[in-house]
């Protein structure tokens, strides 16, 4: 039941992980301009 347990919370974390990475992707391509500086 533990290891259960633990394959869950590290589903759960990667899942959240994903999605967050997908959110910052959208915002960076939504607020995108060619006219910014190149670092």
């Amino acid at each position: 039941m533990a290891r259960s347990t633990v394959s869950r919370r590290v589903r759960e974390f990667v899942g959240v992980a994903l999605f967050a990475t997908a959110l910052i992707w959208i915002i960076a391509l939504l607020t995108y301009e060619p006219a910014d500086p190149v670092w």
